[in-house]
C-alpha cells in the first residue's frame, strides 16, 4: 500500500500543473481568435493537450488521495463532491481537446458558430476548473485532508462509517475479474488480428469482415452484463452511479467503433485508409485511456481492494494513452507501413495481458514488492554481540547478558554511547508469541560493554530488541533471538483489541485509537492512547517516564518488524508546562468525567462523532507510527502515573 500512499502524496503537487496549463490555453485561445494569430492558436492546442494528459495523472492520484483522506477522518461528502466536480471538469477538457483537433479559428478572425460554441465551452470548463481547485483547497484548509497535523475531530455520520468499512463480496470480486478476463481475451484477439493484417494483408482481408461484428457484440455484452446490480439486470445501483456510468460509456465506445467499421466497409477502397478514420480511432483510444484514468470504485471505495483497482487502471490507462498516441502518429505521419505498423498492435497486446491476468486486489505485478521482508534499522558497519552467562540460560535462574557494540571490521568495543531517554541502551525482551514483554536497561561498564542480570520467566523462544546511539550517530536497532531452557507455556494467538478498553491491574484503564482508523501498510499513522482511572476520570497528572510522557513499542506478529517511538522525539525532558506538547490534538478538560464507553461509543469517540450528554476528559498521548506491511502487530504503550509504570498491550490489524 506504500505505492498507493506515495501516489496520493503526489496529488497536491500535480494538480497545479493542469490548472496553470488549461487556464493558459483558454487565454491563448482567446488571444489567437481575437488577433487572428496562428501562433497563439497552436500554443493553445498544445497547452490543452498537455494540460489534459497531466490532469489525468492528477485525477488518478486524487483517487488515491480520496481513499487516504477519508481513512484519516475527513468527512465523505466534501471529498465525494470534489471528486465528482473533478471528473466533470476533466472530461469537459478532454472532449474540448478532442473537438479542438477538428476545429480551426476562422481565417479572418471573424465569427464561426462551431468555433464560438467551442470557445464558450472552454470558458465554462475554465470556470469549473477554478471552482474544483477551490474545493480541493478547502479539503486541506477546512478539513485537514491528508495532513498529519490536520484539524481532526470532524463529526462523521453513519454513512461515512458504513463506506469506510464496506468490503466487496466474494461473488462481486469473482464477477469483476471474470469480466476483465473476457475483455482481455477480446483485446488479445484484436491485437493478433491487427498484427496478422499488417503481416499478410491479402490473406486476412476476408477475415477482417467479422471485426466490426465482434466489436458490436462486445459492446452489447458490456452494456448488459457490466454490472449485475444495475440496469438492465437490476435497479440496486442507479445507472448514473459513477462506476456504472463509466462501464456503459466503454460499451458505447465499442459500439461506435463497430458501427464505424461497418460504415467504412461500405465506402470505396480509396477511403478505407483515410486519415480521418485513423484520427477517429486514435481519439477513441485516447478517450478509452481517459476513462481508465478516471475510473472510480463506488463499491467499497476506501478499501485496500479499491487501491489495488486504481493501481491496475493507472497502468492500463497509461498503456491505452500510448496506444492512442501511436495511432495518432500513424494517422498524421506521411510515411506508412514498415515496422512502425506493428507498434500499435504490440501495445494492445500488452494491454490484453494486463486484462487477462487482472485481479481485483493489489496488482499481481506489485505483490512481490508489497510484503518484502523488513530488516532491522542499523548501519551495516555496526554489529551488536550478546554474550549470555551461562551460555544456555534457564528459566527462573539469573542470567547475565553482556552487550558489546563493535564495528563490523574490527573487534574494538564502542563504548562511547549517547544517553537517550536517561539510558545508553533500551532493551525490549519479548517472547516469540509476544505474550511476554519487558523494557529494561543494561548498565554500562568500564570496558565499554553493558551488562544486565535477568531472570527469564519461562522457557522457550525469546527475542531481544536493542536500541542504542553511538556518539554523534543515529539510532541503531538490533534483533537477537535467544532460546531459554525450561518448559514453555502454551502459545497464545494474537487477538485484535484496538478500540477496546484495556483494564490494568492497578485499576487504571486505557483506550487506543488509530488514525487513520483503517491502517494501511507504509502509511504514516498516529496511535492515540487515552488514560483514565477506575472511576473513569481522566488521568490529568501523568509523570515523565524516561524523559518523555510515554513510550510506544510496536512489534509485528512474526517479530521481524520493530519500532520504538515517543510522543515527541526531539523532547528529551518534560515538565508540567510542556505536557500538552505530547499530543497533536487538543487535550480535553481533565476535570470532566468520562462515562463508560461501549464498543459502539468507543468507535464514535475515535471517529470524532458527536455523542449527546457525553464529556471527554483525560490527557491523551499521541505517538507517530508506521506499519510497513499487512498483518497483526502488538503495541505496548508505557506511561507513569503517581510513581507506577503503566504498560498497556494492544493488538492492531493492518489489512
Amino acid at each position: 500500500m506504500r505505492l498507493g500512499y506515495l501516489i496520493s502524496w503526489l496529488h497536491p503537487i500535480l494538480v497545479h500543473f493542469p490548472i496553470a496549463l488549461l487556464l493558459s490555453a483558454f487565454v491563448a485561445e482567446g488571444i489567437g481568435w481575437r488577433e487572428n494569430c496562428s501562433s497563439f492558436s497552436r500554443a493553445a492546442k498544445g497547452l490543452l493537450a498537455a494540460g489534459c494528459v497531466i490532469s489525468l495523472f492528477a485525477f488518478v492520484s486524487g483517487n488515491f488521495a480520496e481513499v487516504f483522506a477519508v481513512r484519516g477522518g475527513t468527512p465523505h461528502d466534501p471529498v465525494d463532491a470534489h471528486g465528482i466536480w473533478a471528473m466533470i471538469t476533466t472530461w469537459a477538457f478532454i472532449l474540448l481537446t478532442v473537438a479542438r483537433f477538428y476545429l480551426e479559428p476562422p481565417a479572418t478572425g471573424g465569427c464561426s458558430i462551431r468555433f464560438g460554441a467551442y470557445f464558450l465551452g472552454l470558458a465554462v470548463a475554465s470556470g469549473l476548473l477554478i471552482y474544483t481547485g477551490h474545493q480541493g483547497g478547502g479539503l486541506v484548509f477546512d478539513h485537514g485532508a491528508n495532513v498529519m497535523a490536520g484539524q481532526g475531530g470532524h463529526a462523521l455520520d453513519m454513512r461515512d462509517l458504513r463506506d469506510l468499512y464496506q468490503e466487496q463480496t466474494r461473488e462481486s470480486v469473482i464477477y469483476s475479474e471474470m469480466m476483465h478476463h473476457i475483455f482481455g481475451w477480446l483485446v488479445l484477439a484484436l491485437s493478433l488480428f491487427l498484427i496478422a493484417s499488417r503481416a499478410w494483408p491479402e490473406q486476412t482481408r476476408q477475415l477482417w469482415r467479422g471485426g466490426p461484428y465482434v466489436l458490436l457484440a462486445g459492446g452489447c455484452f458490456l452494456m448488459i452484463f457490466s454490472d449485475t446490480d444495475s440496469w438492465p439486470l437490476s435497479d440496486a445501483r442507479p445507472v448514473y452511479d459513477k462506476e456504472v456510468l463509466q462501464h456503459k460509456i466503454f460499451a458505447i465506445l465499442m459500439l461506435t467503433a463497430g458501427i464505424g467499421g461497418l460504415t467504412r466497409r461500405r465506402q470505396k477502397s480509396a477511403a478505407l485508409h483515410s486519415s480521418n478514420y485513423h484520427l477517429a480511432l486514435a481519439l477513441l483510444a485516447l478517450v478509452g485511456g481517459g476513462l481508465l484514468f478516471t475510473h472510480v470504485h463506488s463499491v467499497a471505495p476506501y478499501s485496500n481492494r479499491a487501491v489495488g483497482v486504481y493501481l491496475h487502471h493507472l497502468v492500463m490507462g497509461i498503456i491505452a494513452l500510448c496506444a492512442g498516441a501511436v495511432s495518432l502518429w500513424e494517422a498524421w505521419s506521411p510515411i506508412k507501413g514498415g515496422r512502425r505498423a506493428y507498434l500499435w498492435p504490440g501495445i494492445l497486446l500488452v494491454e490484453s495481458v494486463l486484462l487477462v491476468f487482472y485481479n481485483e486486489d493489489i496488482p499481481w505485478f506489485v505483490q512481490p514488492f508489497a510484503n518484502r521482508p523488513v530488516k532491522m534499522k542499523h548501519d551495516p558497519h555496526y554489529r551488536l554481540e550478546i554474550q549470555p552467562e551461562p551460555a544456555r540460560p534457564a528459566a527462573g535462574q539469573v542470567c547475565r547478558l553482556r552487550f558489546e557494540l563493535k564495528e563490523s571490521s574490527s573487534d574494538r568495543v564502542l563504548g562511547d554511547l549517547e544517553v537517550v531517554h536517561e539510558h545508553p541502551l533500551h532493551l525490549m525482551i519479548v517472547s516469540k508469541d509476544l505474550s511476554f514483554f519487558d523494557h529494561v536497561h543494561p548498565a554500562p561498564q568500564k570496558d565499554g560493554s553493558l551488562v544486565l542480570d535477568y531472570r527469564f520467566p519461562h522457557g522457550g523462544e525469546f527475542v531481544l530488541f536493542s536500541d542504542l546511539v553511538p556518539k554523534g550517530k543515529t539510532t541503531q536497532s538490533f534483533r537477537h533471538p535467544i532460546h531459554v531452557e525450561g518448559t514453555p507455556p502454551s502459545p497464545r494467538e494474537l487477538a485484535e483489541n484496538a478500540y477496546d478498553t484495556v483494564k490494568l491491574e492497578n485499576k487504571r484503564q486505557v483506550l487506543l485509537f488509530t488514525k487513520p482508523v483503517i491502517l494501511a501498510p507504509g502509511q504514516p499513522a498516529r496511535l492515540r492512547f487515552v488514560l483514565f482511572d477506575e472511576k473513569e476520570k481522566g488521568l490529568s497528572d501523568l509523570e515523565p517516564f524516561l524523559g518523555c510522557f510515554g513510550h510506544c513499542i510496536i512489534i509485528s506478529k512474526d517479530t521481524d518488524y520493530y519500532l520504538h517511538t515517543h510522543p515527541n522525539d526531539h523532547q528529551h525532558s518534560a515538565s508540567k508546562q510542556s505536557q500538552s506538547a505530547v499530543s497533536l490534538e487538543p487535550v480535553p478538560n481533565a476535570e470532566e468525567g468520562l462515562p463508560k464507553l461501549g464498543p459502539q461509543r468507543q468507535m464514535m469517540f475515535a471517529m470524532g462523532m458527536s455523542i449527546p450528554s457525553m464529556q471527554y476528559s483525560g490527557p491523551e498521548v499521541v505517538f507517530p507510527a508506521c506499519f510497513p506491511r499487512s498483518g497483526l502487530y502488538k503495541v505496548w504503550g508505557q506511561f507513569q502515573h503517581r510513581g507506577e509504570i503503566l504498560t498497556t498491550p494492544f493488538v492492531v490489524r493492518v489489512p
